[in-house]
Formats: C-alpha cells, structure tokens, sequence
C-alpha cells in the first residue's frame, strides 16, 4: 500500500495507532504522543525535533499520517540518522522502518492511563481489566512453624509477577495497618479473625478468606500501584514484618501525595454529594441481596456434599449385603433363589455407587469454587464500601464538625474580648492576640479538614463505580452455577444410566410390582397403597 513519501505503511504502524488511539478519533494527543514515543529511548532533544517535523502547523496533536511520520522519523533517528524528512526520501517505494517501542501492551496500558488522568472522575477500567492485574493463589503449608509459639504459613503465589513467597497471618495484619493509614478513603477489605489454636477447617476458611482479601488489594486500581502491596507481593527475604513496617510505614496518606488532593473540591461538587446517597443505598440493598444469595450457595454446596455421603453410605451397605460371610440355607430361602441373586447382582453395582459419590463430591466443590467463592469475594467487597461509608462518616466528616465548632466557639471569645478590650488593660490586648492566632490556626486546620472532606467523597464516588464495574461476579458465578449443573447432572445422569441394567439384573425375568405403586400425572406424581388397580 503506497503511504507517506512513497513508502508503504507496516502493519505495526497500524497497530500502534489502533492502540493510541481505540475510539478511532482523527486527533491523537500530545501527551499520549509524546509518552508512546518516549519509550524508544531517544533523548529529549531528538523527541523535540520530532514532534516538531511531525506536527509542523503546531496544533498539539497528530492524525494518522502525523504519527506515521513520527513512527518513520523514530525510526531512523535509533538508527543514529538525523530525525529529518530528507532521511525518509531513501525509503521510497519500500516498506518504512518499524521503531522500537517495546511491548504493545504496555503501550496500551499506557494510553489507558493518561485517559484516566484526563477523566479523573472516570474509574475507566473493565471487570476484565480488574481481573488481568493479578490472580494470587493462597495455599497451606503443610504443618506449623515456630519455636515456641506455633503458627500457621501460607504460600502466596502471583500469577502476573511470577513469584512464590512465604506470609503469615500477622504478615497480613501488618500490611492491613499500612493499607488503612495510606488510603483511608479507599476499599480495603476486612481481614478474618484470629484464633488461638485453630481446627483445621478454620484454616481452611481463614485461608480463603486470606485469598479473597490479597486479590481484592490486587484488583483495585489505586492499592495494587502501591509500593508496600508489591513488596508484599514479591519479597522472599528475610525479617519481612519489620522491613515493611520501616520501609512503608512513614508515607504519607493518599490525600497528601495524590495530585487529586489539591483539585478535591473541583473533582467532588455539592451535586455528587446529593446523587451518593441514592448510591449508599442500591449498594445497601445489594448487600442485603448478595448475602442472601451466598446463603443460598452454601446450601446448594451442602445438598451435594451430602448427596456424595449418602451414595458413600449406600456402596458400603450394599457391599456389606454381597458380601455377607455367612451363607443362606435352604431352609431360610425355601425354593426361592432371591438371596443369592440380590447378592451376586449387588456386586456388579458397587463400583457405580463410588462413582456416584465421587461425581457429587465433586459437584459440591465446583459449586463451592465457582459459586459460594465469588459471590463472597463480590460480598467482601460490598462489606468493604459499607465500611468506608462508616468511616467517613466517623472519621473526617465529623472531624470537619468539630472543627467548625471550635471555630465558632472561639469567634464568640473573640467578640466578648473585643467588647472588653481596653487601652488600659494590657493583659487584655494580649490575650485578644493570642486568640487571634488560634482562630488563624483553626482556620488552617478547617480549610485542611475540610479539603480532605471532599476528597473522600471524590474517593468513595470513585470507589461506588469500582463496586459497579464488579457487578460482573455475580454474573460470572451464575455462569459458573449453570455451567456446573448442566456439566456434572449429565455426568451424574450417564453413571445412573450405567446402573439401571445392573438393577434390572436383580429381578427375575417376570415383572416385579413395586410394593409402591407411582401415580404420574402432569402436575407431577402421587402414591397408590399396595393393592390399587393400576
């Protein structure tokens, strides 16, 4: 295809662009521009005579053939060739060449980010996108550690760093005291309780319950960029707990080091304030909902759990019947051979009953996995937005209360001193002073207080769409409930199809009536005594 100056278009160019610019707009930015050729790693004046040849009207953004031209002049110029548009002339009726920008998903990541920085009140991430960030597994490793106080250790393992590490249950307690310092105006989710001496199926809940929490921090866009989560991730040295704690424990909140923190009221109006109420309380009612629905989990779990130790039960009774030690006698079987043809059929069927078992163990956990897990991951994390609901409430907005308070209370002294204030009392005029600076002071910690007051709201404005967008578990575990149900019934259904002509084969060839005559009918089936005519 015959492109800028002569030269064909390579399909990375294409790619790239698709990447900067997804919505197919005809104007790529500066700064998205810019950023994506950065990572060729030319200097900055090399980039600067670039952008210059490429944008040469000076509109601060490029169309397609303007980041052609900047890809071709990257090009050349890493091949140490001026950055010119003479130097493109060689290339006429020949393919352009392809600059080095590294991985094409990080260029994407990169564009979504700068999107995000131009539409601060947008989260702009997808459940996938949430879900592609890490996928942490939590296992138990087998027996306790410790001297003298024993304890039980986990192996963390991260599917997008590739490590295997080594965490206790305090090792997240400590990591939790940071999160809840650093982003006290974020989700973080809770931790489970402690228990001394703990069953094994405590550990087993605890260690879920653990998993649920790491991939929660995981997957949420601002804690998984913190420096401490990735330390928690990733370090396999030793003397962890204190290492984090010295490491990450001076850093300032959110509010502090976030640019966001400056423009809080900008990004939080009065009528984001009004519409989260309305917010508040959907998410209350899906909380309440939610819960419900994992109740409901639970027991489906337990019906297939025990459904596999009923056929458990019914292979072992059975093999008890078929293969009693003691024979029958004619006398106790008179001439008929019932006895020993139940016995020598009900071998046959043993195997089956097992599998039975087996199949429904297995439903139960598939069913514990795909369903009862994420809905209490999708739970865990509406718990955490009522929590943060509760702590802002406490925290900085009836900070903000006591600090207008104060204030007034100190403006009524202030008056009453003026009205007192006289030339001749000196100690007067002083003290009058002195409050003077207080009121100054407060004011100070008002305007602070009251700063921070909008950026938590900005924050749980900004966390309500992060509940939003994980709306997708709860159709991710009806997925996996459909799934699991058509899968293992079927199963379930071929291992009953193999048992019917084993049962079959218990009865002689005349028709046996059962002692239960079925009445079937289309509102479903009721029951006959013995002796009703059919």
């Amino acid at each position: 295809m015959a492109g800028l100056l002569g030269g064909s278009i390579p399909s990375l160019y294409r790619e790239i662009y698709e990447v900067l610019c997804p919505d197919g707009s005809t104007k790529i930015p500066q700064a998205i521009c810019i950023r994506a050729l950065s990572k060729s790693g030319l200097p900055k004046a090399i980039l600067s005579e670039i952008w210059q040849a490429s944008d040469s009207k000076g509109q601060g953004s490029l169309n397609r053939d303007g980041l052609y031209k900047a890809l071709a002049l990257t090009a050349v110029a890493q091949k140490g060739k001026p950055p010119t548009e003479k130097s493109l002339d060689v290339f006429q009726d020949t393919e352009l060449p392809k600059p080095k920008l590294g991985e094409l998903s990080n260029l994407t990541k990169m564009t979504l980010e700068i999107d995000r920085q131009s539409n601060p009140t947008v989260l702009g991430f997808t459940y996938d996108d949430l879900v592609a960030m890490d996928t942490l597994y939590l296992s138990v490793i087998p027996g306790k550690k410790g001297l003298i106080v024993k304890h039980v250790e986990f192996t963390l393992d991260s599917q997008l760093h590739g490590t295997s590490v080594h965490r206790r249950y305090s090792d997240f307690e400590v990591l939790h005291e940071l999160l809840m310092a650093r982003f006290p105006y974020r989700l973080v989710p809770r931790l489970p309780p402690k228990k001394m001496n703990p069953s094994r199926s405590f550990i087993e809940a605890r260690r879920r319950a653990l998993q649920r929490y790491i991939n929660l921090v995981c997957r949420h866009p601002v804690l998984s960029d913190d420096d401490a989560v990735n330390f928690f991730v990733v370090f396999s040295g030793s003397d962890f707990q204190h290492k984090l704690k010295d490491k990450f424990r001076s850093i300032p909140d959110e509010f502090v080091t976030s640019p966001n923190g400056p423009r809080a009221k900008e990004l939080a109006p009065l009528d984001m304030h009004a519409g989260m109420s309305g917010i508040r309380e959907q998410i209350r009612q899906m909380q309440s909902s939610v819960t419900q629905l994992r109740e409901v989990a639970r027991r489906i779990v337990e019906r297939s759990e025990a459904m596999s130790q009923d056929m458990r039960t019914f292979q072992q009774e059975l093999s008890s019947i078929s293969s009693e030690s003691a024979p029958s006698t004619a006398w106790s079987r008179g001439s008929e051979e019932s006895w020993g043809r139940v016995k020598r059929g009900l071998n046959g069927s043993l195997a089956q009953f097992g599998t039975l078992s087996d199949k429904y163990k297995e439903k139960g956990s598939q069913e514990y996995e795909g369903l009862y897990e994420t809905l209490s991951m999708f739970l865990a994390l509406i718990n955490a937005y009522q929590d943060l609901v509760e702590r802002r409430e406490k925290g900085v907005m009836r900070e903000h209360q006591i600090a207008i308070s104060r204030m007034h209370t100190l403006k009524k002294h202030q008056d009453k001193l003026h009205a007192r204030k006289d030339n001749l009392a000196p100690e007067i005029a002083f003290t009058a002073d002195k409050l003077e600076g207080h009121i100054m002071t407060q004011e100070d910690h008002i305007h602070n207080v009251e700063m921070r007051n909008y950026f938590s709201l900005y924050c749980l404005y900004m966390e309500s769409q992060l509940v939003s967008v994980n709306m997708d578990m709860l159709a991710v575990a009806l997925q996996e409930m459909v799934d699991t149900q058509l899968r293992t019934d079927q199963q379930v259904h071929d291992v009953w199809e193999q048992l019917k002509p084993a049962m079959n084969a218990l009865l002689p060839k005349r028709q046996i009536k059962s002692p239960v005559k079925k009445k079937y009918s289309s509102a479903g089936f009721e029951f006959s005594p013995p002796g009703t005519p059919p």
